[in-house]
């Protein structure tokens, strides 16, 4: 998944959550899907099978699609203001 194996090391999730990290809940997990059309079809039964484990929605799930989304938002919106900025010291300056 895009890391050096030589840097990961397993162990049990119990005895790593308990006598490692200090915690008995799973903060974070990664699911990799087949394909890009399986994406949004796993995310329901990953949201699904939380919410029926838990009870209630205190749980968030993103994809990468969404950070994408969100980080071309914020290059845009970055474009933008540097656009405006040069137009502006063009205007001053002449």
């Amino acid at each position: 998944m895009g890391r050096d194996e030589d840097d990961v090391i397993i162990v049990p999730f119990e005895s790593g959550g308990v006598r490692l990290l200090g915690r008995r809940y799973l903060r974070t997990m990664t699911v990799a899907v087949a394909s890009d059309a399986d994406i949004y079809q796993a995310q329901q039964q990953v949201h699904d099978l939380l919410f029926m484990r838990h009870g209630v929605e205190d749980f968030q799930i993103r994809n990468m699609e969404s950070i994408i989304e969100s980080v071309t938002e914020t290059q845009n919106t970055m474009t933008l203001l540097l656009g405006s900025i040069a137009a502006i010291s063009l205007l001053v300056g002449g």
